[in-house]
């Protein structure tokens, strides 16, 4: 085959530019795989069954995270929070509102709440400690790190709960 320099030019154009989309490809797939994170402002956030996002965060909205989902910070203003069944997540805050955290739920931190109650089920695990102002506490069979702490509000155990703080 004769030697043409517009189909070299051409070849070698095609080649980069293959190139350069697979490198682009790529990296999307790589960001594609982080974590991310949710934020709504007068509204509510519900996080589908085990799916697995960053920090979920509300004003003026309730947030729930589904069965087996997984998340890093959870925190709203004016809501409650619901943790389902087998979920992880990092730590759980809100103010004017309470916690609920269902069976075997893992939180690697703390559940705090101001204005709400907290309640959580059989087999949850809270590797740092719970409190609440002005609302009441109930664990079922739970393991806590840290101390149980309410002003304002009764502490309620239930079954094997174990506390390891003051």
């Amino acid at each position: 085959m004769p030697y043409h320099p517009s189909h070299n030019s051409r070849l070698l154009a095609a080649s980069l530019l293959a190139l350069l989309l697979s490198g682009y490809l790529f990296a999307t797939e790589a960001n594609a795989q982080e974590p991310r994170d949710v934020s709504e402002v007068n509204g509510g956030i519900r996080v589908s069954a085990n799916e697995v996002v960053g920090e979920v965060s509300s004003v003026n909205g309730g947030i729930d995270i589904g069965r087996g989902a997984s998340a890093s910070t959870v925190d709203t203003v004016n809501g409650g929070i619901e943790v389902e069944d087998d979920a992880t997540i990092s730590s759980v805050q809100t103010v004017n509102g309470g916690i609920r955290i269902g069976e075997n739920v893992t939180v690697n931190g703390s559940a705090q709440t101001v204005n709400g109650g907290i309640r959580i089920d059989a087999g949850g695990r809270i590797g740092g400690g719970v409190e609440t102002t002005n609302g009441k506490i109930t664990l079922s069979t739970v393991r806590v790190g840290d101390d149980v702490v309410t002003t304002n509000g009764d502490v309620n155990l239930y079954g094997a709960t174990e506390i390891g703080g003051d």
